[in-house]
């Protein structure tokens, strides 16, 4: 089953620690969803045309191939984006600002005292810092949701794997199968020009009339037909591989089936299977059923988001910054003295005196404050708490937690649904895999009877106590039941792999094993 670690930082008071490590950089440069991006293997090379291709490379090329399974990873990356953008959301933002401006028109001169015609420059900065110290436990819910809904992800990921291996295996069987009755084909093709040849030898020496070997031409005819239509399948079979594989549509592959036939003769060995032990595996294994699991667990945090809305906010503030003037100007020192007093102690040690210290009666020369130095005087910041709780909103909080109970309440339905699909789903593989089992046992001996009365027949023709059409009947009866029982052996492997799928324990790097 697909997990997701919980590494989710939850505590409110650690805002400034996070705001130095944003300050420095030292926050996470790849998040978890990257690194996933990152360790997803490659799709390897294309096989080479005319390359021959097994069972084992056939379900590679499919688990890396498959576009449905790679839309199962996008689905998988996508909800991982989705936890690290709510896991964010416990960190404090930081917002650099700068500004100017240029004044024109008349406005007061704090230097000269009077109003006047000028214009100025100016520039604001500042940085700004804000967290949400509390808002109705609504992150927490909104990243748990997240969470679990990247594990439902996970879990369908495995599952497709396993819809996409099992896919693959049904095609490899049919085609394995299609390939065994074109042999089947083949044979009855020998079979029947054997029969005609021996005919035309007996019409040779005057043993039957030449009329009797009209219909075994037309017999041969069917039986080349019939090939035909054997071979045409077994090509339909392979072209649904390299479909499946996506394989180039314009190459030309081979698929070795030797792997199939191996396991052909251990699957006829009998298996005992109980349905209230596949019942219990499949509840158990199925990622389908888990995945719907997590899906209730994301929207029961949904509900519990949605009722943040009744609770206050408390977000905590920070700001920095300064501003520069071209208006602001400094006295430059020694210029524009104004008059003042100055001490002069007598050198006998009397009583100092006072004396006037005139001016140069002009204001003190101005210079223009440097850019850094207004910037450096004007510095400063705050620091603010809000609390904001809405009284009245139209009673959307309300309607948006029954949404989500009713959305939470699908979801537990659908789980249920499903527990219901999957228990038929074994009852009826059981029941296949037991009517396989006993069709080629039927098919085994009706084959073993209708050799035997073909070979009867095949004598009989050949000494004249029998006619062609008892001989037709039984060529007719032997094909079909060598059919059936080339159809029944692969129809049993099959069933028996389908109750590996249905209960979830179908291996996809294994799939054949056991």
């Amino acid at each position: 089953m697909f997990a997701l670690p919980r590494l989710v930082p939850r505590r409110r008071s650690a805002w400034l620690l996070a705001a130095v490590f944003v300050l420095l950089g030292g926050l996470p440069a790849r998040p978890a969803h990257a690194q996933q991006q990152q360790d997803r293997p490659a799709p390897s090379a294309l096989p080479d045309s005319g390359a021959a291709i097994t069972y084992e490379e056939a379900v590679r090329l499919a688990l890396e191939r498959n576009y449905q399974l790679r839309q199962a990873r996008n689905t998988v990356t996508s909800q991982s984006i989705s936890v690290d953008q709510n896991r964010a959301q416990f960190y404090p933002n930081l917002s650099l600002s700068a500004s100017g401006r240029r004044d024109f028109g008349r406005n007061f001169s704090q230097s000269q005292g009077e109003i006047l015609s000028q214009s100025s420059s100016g520039a604001n900065f500042e940085a700004r810092s804000q967290i949400n110290l509390f808002n109705g436990f609504r992150d927490d819910a909104t990243l748990d949701e997240a969470q679990a809904r990247t594990q439902a992800a996970g879990n369908t990921l495995q599952r497709t794997r396993r819809d996409v291996v099992f896919q693959v295996l049904q095609r490899y069987i049919q085609l394995a199968q299609n390939r065994a009755l074109v042999d089947v084909r083949r044979q009855q093709l020998e079979l029947r020009q054997q029969q005609l040849e021996q005919t035309q030898a007996q019409i040779e020496v005057g043993e039957k009339a030449p009329s009797a070997v009209y219909q075994l031409q037309a017999d041969v005819a069917a039986a080349r037909q019939e090939l035909v239509q054997a071979q045409r399948n077994a090509d339909i079979s392979k072209t649904e591989l390299v479909r499946l594989l996506v394989l180039d549509p314009f190459g030309s592959y081979s698929f070795k089936t030797s792997a199939l036939d191996d396991e052909l003769d251990t699957a006829t060995a009998p298996a005992p299977y109980q349905l209230d032990q596949l019942l219990e595996r499949a509840y158990d294994q199925r990622e389908d059923l888990h995945a719907q699991q997590a899906s209730i667990a994301a929207d029961e945090q949904n509900v519990r988001a949605a009722r943040g809305g009744f609770w206050p906010r408390l977000d905590l503030s920070f700001n920095y910054g300064s501003n520069w003037n071209s208006l602001s100007r400094r006295a430059i020192p020694g210029t524009g003295t104004p008059p003042r007093q100055g001490r002069i102690t007598p050198a006998d040690g009397g009583e100092p005196i006072m004396i006037d210290i005139p001016g140069t009666g002009e204001p003190p020369e101005t210079r223009q404050t440097a850019f850094f130095d207004q910037l450096d005087a004007r510095r400063g910041g705050g620091l603010s708490v809000s609390l904001s709780y809405t009284l009245f909103d139209r009673f959307q909080t309300r309607y948006n937690v029954e949404q989500a109970q009713v959305q939470l309440e699908n979801a537990r339905f659908q789980k249920e649904l499903l527990r219901q699909d999957i228990a038929v789903e074994a009852r009826q593989a059981l029941v296949e895999y037991r009517n396989a089992r006993t069709s080629l046992e039927v098919a085994t001996q009706r084959l073993e009877a209708a050799r035997q009365a073909q070979e009867a027949a095949q004598e009989r023709y050949r000494l004249g106590a029998a006619t062609y059409v008892e001989l037709a009947d039984a060529n007719t009866s032997l094909a079909q039941a060598q059919s059936d029982r080339v159809s029944a052996r692969y129809d049993l492997l099959l069933q028996q792999q389908r109750l590996d799928y249905v209960t979830g324990t179908l291996d996809p790097e294994a799939p054949l094993a056991r």
